[in-house]
């Protein structure tokens, strides 16, 4: 469908994705968006890696798919002022919020997770700032881009390169400077992941 994004960076778990949608947009096309919406919400709060599991990508693909079928079914019936006004910023700011709201919270339950996990366990992955996954993405630093490897443990973030550290930091810190030696750095990254600096 056109007005949903679907590629490699949107992972939609076990969501049943729309497959039609009539032109103009009927009254149940705009429900079903709408449900899509808020079960994409829901399920993003499941763990990475299960089969539930909606990314932060996904969730604003559905959020951006509701509010198109809305604007493209009241492209065909004049929309009251006040309905487009809410549609336009109450409603954006609104799944913003919600978004800002389930990062924190999944950055706080993760980190505890981390910070008293028993020996030989696996690290959860910290979100950036941004809501974005860190593992795997390709970021750009100065001197180059690093493609990010997960942190599944202590060991891990000890292996990390000086870009890699500042890729890292860059996502956890994005208004703090890029200084320090690379001991220095990974124990920074170290806390933003809640692992114990030993």
């Amino acid at each position: 469908m056109d007005l949903l994004v679907q590629d490699n960076l949107h992972s939609y778990g076990a969501l049943m994705l729309p497959t039609e949608l009539n032109d103009p947009p009927s009254a149940r096309d705009v429900v079903n968006a709408s449900r899509l919406a808020q079960t994409a919400l829901q399920m993003e709060g499941h763990p990475a890696g299960t089969a539930n599991h909606v990314n932060e990508e996904a969730f604003m693909a559905c959020a951006q798919y509701e509010h198109a079928v809305i604007a493209r079914s009241m492209a065909h019936n004049a929309a009251p002022a006040w309905f487009v006004h809410w549609s336009n910023t109450i409603f954006n700011d609104n799944i913003q919020n919600i978004h800002i709201g389930l990062t924190n919270l999944t950055i706080n339950t993760y980190k505890d997770h981390n910070r008293v996990l028993p020996a030989g366990g696996t690290f959860r992955e910290i979100p950036f700032t941004t809501g974005l996954q860190p593992w795997g993405r390709q970021v750009q630093v100065p001197g180059g881009q690093v493609i990010l490897p997960p942190l599944r443990s202590r060991d891990d973030i000890l292996a990390l390169t000086m870009m890699q550290a500042d890729a890292y930091l860059l996502g956890y810190f994005p208004n703090d400077p890029l200084i320090g030696t690379l001991p220095e750095r990974q124990e920074k990254v170290m806390l933003a992941v809640g692992c114990a600096v030993v």
